[in-house]
């Protein structure tokens, strides 16, 4: 796949809200920057958030509202250098046929209402196709220890448990549709699997599909494929979040050890919906 394109076996009713939901609803804080070239290099435009996703907030205790349309320089006017050095770092990079440039993996500071938070950040670019970067994806995971792998498995309850996923609020992306949401999701540095209510895969992103050496929609339908993974299905609990770490799995370039994160999304009878599988490489912290 060098081009975005909607996988063939989505309806239009599907796909119209199927990928904001999954965006909105994933175990894993997502931001999205604007990074237009023409003002990249100003630090009073350049960077600005597009989208945050609700895990950010509940992770940050930061309110997404007060976020969109801002910088880390507006945000964080101490810090804000490391990230914008960060962030220029990531966006120069070649973008490749998949349209998103190498991963930036590193350890970073972020100072939130919850304190001070070490967090394990990966990040991407979005680019068009003319292979120029139009926005920095990112997303991170907090330096705890179920993330050093002292614990291998817990459960905790979700704040949001509704019946039905977390829709997103309309001031917080206003301006991008449900093919942005797609576009986020395929490049986002992190592994993304959605099972349906039989536990048959709905959908993987593109990260996915390079870590398994999988083609295009080869995982789609499936019910057996990674049994690290399929083993945790009948493991959920609707409202409860799902996790375990120092999960060793095969991949494409080596054996790597994962976190994995489930998330069930239920109906207002408790029914499985959807479940949302993250997996995140382990990454020892430098001292």
């Amino acid at each position: 796949m060098t081009q975005f394109a909607y996988p063939t076996y989505f309806a239009q009713k599907l796909r119209d809200f199927f990928f904001s939901d999954v965006l909105e609803a994933l175990p894993q804080s997502i931001f999205v920057k604007n990074a237009n070239p023409t003002v990249l290099d100003n630090d009073d435009e350049a960077l600005k958030y597009v989208y945050l996703n609700e895990w950010f907030e509940i992770v940050t205790g930061l309110p997404r509202q007060k976020l969109i349309g801002h910088s880390a320089k507006n945000i964080f006017p101490k810090d804000y250098q490391q990230y914008f050095a960060a962030d220029r770092a990531t966006l120069a990079g070649e973008c490749g046929q998949g349209q998103s440039s190498q991963i930036k993996d590193l350890w970073e500071s972020l100072e939130t209402p919850k304190g001070s938070l070490l967090l394990h950040t990966r990040k991407t670019s979005l680019c068009d196709d003319h292979q120029i970067p139009q926005f920095l994806v990112g997303t991170f995971q907090l330096d705890d220890q179920v993330h050093q792998g002292i614990v291998t498995e817990r459960r905790s309850q979700l704040s949001q448990t509704d019946s039905t996923p977390p829709r997103v609020p309309a001031t917080i992306n206003p301006i991008h549709g449900a093919f942005f949401n797609f576009r986020v999701l395929e490049v986002l540095p992190t592994a993304v699997a959605v099972k349906d209510f039989e536990f048959n895969y709905l959908y993987v992103n593109r990260r996915f599909d390079r870590l398994f050496g999988l083609d295009d929609d080869e995982a789609v339908g499936k019910s057996h494929l990674l049994n690290s993974l399929d083993s945790m299905d009948r493991e959920f609990q609707c409202g409860m979040l799902y996790e375990r770490s120092s999960v060793v799995m095969a991949t494409s370039e080596a054996k790597i050890s994962f976190h994995i994160k489930q998330r069930p999304i239920c109906n207002e009878k408790k029914q499985l919906q959807y479940l949302i599988y993250t997996l995140w490489p382990m990454k020892p912290r430098l001292s």
